[in-house]
């Protein structure tokens, strides 16, 4: 019998690890981040101290459009190499890698999850990354 409820218990706990994550594993410390929204799109301006491994950052959408924002966004870094990416309504994803000291800019769809957020993946590429600064802007117009 204690091996029937082990089994269920387990199997529970599978599934719910199922249910509330992406298989991504990361965290960041020292961040700042600050947002503006309105019924057009909005701003985000962050900043983090550091980030490991990949961290999938959030932030609200609204229901004016629930497959997608378009999203343009400029990220640097002061050390480690950092690769940001959007995974897009087409399970597609695109992408801007950083080596320590650069930024740059990309552009694309960034898919709206159900509970009206959407994320913007930080990966730092070689486990660590320092001095990570994300501007974006996102609007809910079709592309």
């Amino acid at each position: 019998m204690r091996k029937i409820i082990l089994f269920f218990t387990l199997l529970a706990l599978l599934g719910l690890a199922a249910c509330t994550g992406e298989g991504i594993s990361g965290s960041i410390s020292g961040s700042s981040v600050n947002m503006y929204a309105n019924d057009a799109g909005g701003t985000v301006d962050a900043s983090y101290n550091e980030i490991k491994g990949t961290y999938p950052e959030t932030f609200e959408a609204s229901i004016y459009n629930d497959d997608f924002v378009n999203v343009t966004l400029t990220a640097s870094v002061e050390t480690g190499r950092l690769r940001v990416y959007l995974k897009q309504p087409d399970d597609t994803t695109v992408e801007l890698s950083l080596s320590p000291g650069e930024s740059g800019s990309l552009s694309g769809l960034a898919e709206v999850w159900a509970d009206e957020t959407f994320r913007v993946y930080l990966d730092a590429v070689d486990g660590i990354a320092e001095g990570v600064t994300l501007q974006l802007e996102f609007s809910y117009e079709a592309p």
